[in-house]
């Protein structure tokens, strides 16, 4: 698993909660991008000890910024991880064990495009990928 927060603030050292905020400029936010929260928040556990209080959702409303919450127990963790087992298992029985390798938008964004032969033979520059238009995250 991996994926990048764009704002943690508190946590050790401080007193305060630890509190990951996800920021959306683009678009108005939307019922999936509250369903990536849950993906953030199994990545904000595994990398945080303690796990973040909870995940904040920020970006652009109707007529003014939105701000939406997952608070973060045990529960909602169990919950989470359930959700992401299954659509991990989703994948693999749809692509199979060693799914292949083909250039795509994410290709920009993908931990292990360094290894990637399919990306190699794109022959893109780093940091972008194949027709992808720049810097394009949700």
């Amino acid at each position: 698993l991996c994926g990048r927060f764009d704002v943690v603030v508190g946590g050790p050292p401080t007193d305060h909660p630890l509190q990951i905020i996800e920021v959306k400029s683009s678009v108005p936010l939307a019922v999936s991008q509250e369903n990536d929260l849950a993906f953030y928040a199994i990545l904000g556990a595994l990398r945080y000890d303690p796990p973040p209080a909870s995940i904040l959702l920020l970006g652009p409303g109707v007529d003014e910024v939105e701000l939406r919450q997952l608070l973060l127990d045990a529960e909602a963790l169990e919950l989470a991880a359930s959700r992401l087992e299954q659509a991990i298992e989703k994948l693999r029985l749809t692509l199979g064990d060693d799914p292949p390798e083909e250039p795509n938008p994410h290709c920009a964004h993908c931990p292990v495009r360094a290894s990637c032969t399919a990306y190699a033979e794109v022959g893109v520059a780093d940091g972008e990928g194949p027709s992808e238009q720049p810097d394009a995250r949700s």
